[in-house]
C-alpha cells in the first residue's frame, strides 16, 4: 500500500539532482541517482521497528559524516589549496553518513527478514 506517511520515502527525491547530472553534463551529480532506492520506503508501513533502525543508522551516520568532515577537511587545508579545504571535507563527510546510514539500515533489515531481531 502506497502511503505518504513514511518520510524515509523523500530521500529517493535526491534523485533529482542526477537528472540535473545528465542535462548539464556534470559527472559528479550522477552519484545522486542511487538516491532512488528510497522510494521503495512509500510502500512501507512505518512501524516501531523500522523508526528504531532509522534512528540507530542515522546516529551513526552523524557521527561518523561529522568525524569524515573533520579528518578530510585537516588533511585538505595542509596537502591541498586551503580555500577548497572545507567544502572537499564537507562534500566527503556527506557522501560517507549516507553509505554509513544506508549500509547499517540495509544491515538491520536483513538482519530483521532473517529474523535475527535487534
Amino acid at each position: 500500500m502506497f502511503t505518504w506517511r513514511n518520510p524515509l520515502g523523500y530521500l529517493g527525491f535526491f534523485a533529482v539532482l542526477g537528472l540535473v547530472g545528465l542535462a548539464r553534463d556534470i559527472s559528479g551529480f550522477l552519484g545522486f541517482f542511487g538516491f532512488a532506492y528510497y522510494f521503495r520506503y512509500f510502500w512501507v508501513l512505518p512501524d516501531e521497528m523500522l523508526l528504531d533502525y532509522v534512528r540507530k543508522s542515522a546516529a551513526w551516520g552523524f557521527f561518523v559524516g561529522t568525524g569524515a568532515t573533520l579528518v578530510v577537511t585537516l588533511v585538505s587545508v595542509f596537502s591541498t589549496e586551503p580555500s577548497r579545504a572545507f567544502g572537499f571535507g564537507m562534500s566527503l563527510g556527506f557522501t560517507a553518513s549516507i553509505i554509513v546510514f544506508s549500509l547499517i539500515l540495509t544491515w538491520y533489515e536483513l538482519r530483521e527478514s532473517r529474523g535475527d531481531g535487534a
